[in-house]
């Protein structure tokens, strides 16, 4: 039964990454409301401690989106994640990304998940510090824009003419999803357990 309750576990999990993954988007703060045009482009790997300051209005978080361009010929590689901190720009890490690989000069709106819904104080500042993981080539990030209940930083200064570009919310997962991830996971359980009860049947004999 121990088995059949992980092997259980693992396709849960499997299924929320499918389930959040077609889930609609529903944005919290957020810095622009399009995706089209860049004010500027800051190479945020030179620049730690680098990020934004935000103050949610929701509960939780499930994602970042930021805008991702190569920082010149000599950075054509990076694998980047997110660290969610709170209390400071150098302060605690609650919460990091999936990593992401940017490869060929990749350059485009991304959106990196966290593993699971990260929970929040509604009013409270945090911090999103997106990496690029050590090694890696610097990588640039979409700047210049307008967010009145936050900051960037760039080498753990706070700036007052610009912001970064992102959005953050929570994934709200389609009906029909929900009830594709709950079959799936029915069907699973149910497999196991006759398969239990038909070996056991067998040990009997």
């Amino acid at each position: 039964m121990k088995k059949t309750l992980w092997l259980s576990l693992i396709g849960s999990v499997v299924l929320s990454f499918s389930v959040r993954a077609q889930g609609t988007f529903i944005f919290d703060q957020q810095s622009s409301t399009n995706d089209s045009g860049l004010a500027v482009g800051i190479r945020f790997q030179d620049g730690q401690p680098f990020g934004e300051s935000f103050v949610p209005s929701l509960p939780s978080i499930d994602f970042v989106r930021l805008f991702m361009y190569p920082g010149g010929p000599e950075s054509p590689d990076a694998t980047v994640y997110v660290n969610l901190l709170s209390d400071s720009i150098t302060g605690p890490t609650l919460a990091s990304t999936a990593p992401i690989s940017m490869h060929n000069y990749f350059s485009g709106y991304t959106n990196f998940y966290f593993s699971s819904a990260v929970s929040l104080v509604s009013g409270t500042t945090y911090y999103l510090q997106p990496v690029a993981s050590a090694g890696d080539p610097l990588t640039s990030i979409g700047a210049g824009y307008t967010y009145l209940n936050g900051s960037l930083f760039i080498s753990g200064v706070q700036q007052s003419a610009e912001q970064l570009w992102f959005r953050e919310g929570v994934v709200v997962p389609e009906p029909s999803t929900i009830a594709l991830a709950a079959l799936g996971l029915t069907a699973l359980v149910t497999f196991r357990y006759r398969r239990q009860q038909v070996t056991a049947g067998w040990s009997k004999q």
